[in-house]
Parts: C-alpha cells; structure tokens; sequence
C-alpha cells in the first residue's frame, strides 16, 4: 500500500496543495491501481505474443480501388455559388484595396 506520505512527496512535485482526505483518497485508489498491477504481473504469458491492441483487426480498412473522376462540372453543381469553374465562397480575409 502507498502511503500518505508517498502520495504528499508526489503531490509537492505535482506542485499539488492536497487535503489530508484527498491524500487518504487518492493513497487508497493509488494502492488499488498497484494491486490490480500485480495481479497482472503474477499472469504466465509465456504463449502470448504482444500485441498493441486488445482486439484482432487485420486489415479492417477496404481495397483502395481507382475509379473515374465524377469531373468538375459534376462536382460544382451542387455548389451554393460557383463561377462556373470553381467554387465561390465569402471573403473571409479584408485586404486594404
């Protein structure tokens, strides 16, 4: 178990100004997180290759395939304003013309 003196040394390097009930909380809850670790640690995974994910995903993304453009008269028709090449959009810069 972590103490409460542990948990004070910390919080003076957190620059931290705890209560004495806040260093009784979080000693308890730090001690509840070690414990759980240890019950970890004591796991053979000898046969348990690592892995940086819980679950198994191989290749979850589809088959990057290439297709014709859908061209720009297409692309523009939906467009609030266009100039007939490309969108038109507000001003959103002020020059000083």
């Amino acid at each position: 178990m972590i103490s409460k003196e542990e948990i004070t040394r910390i919080a003076d390097l957190a620059m931290l100004d705890l209560t004495d009930s806040e260093k009784n909380e979080y000693a308890a809850q730090i001690s509840s997180l070690l414990d759980y670790f240890k019950q970890i640690q004591s796991l053979d995974l000898a046969g348990v290759e690592p892995t940086n994910h819980a679950l198994v995903a191989d290749n979850v993304l589809r088959e990057d395939k290439a297709f014709p453009s859908a061209g720009q008269k297409c692309v523009i028709a939906g467009a609030p304003d266009t100039d007939g090449q490309s969108y038109r959009v507000p001003a959103i810069i002020e020059t000083e013309e």
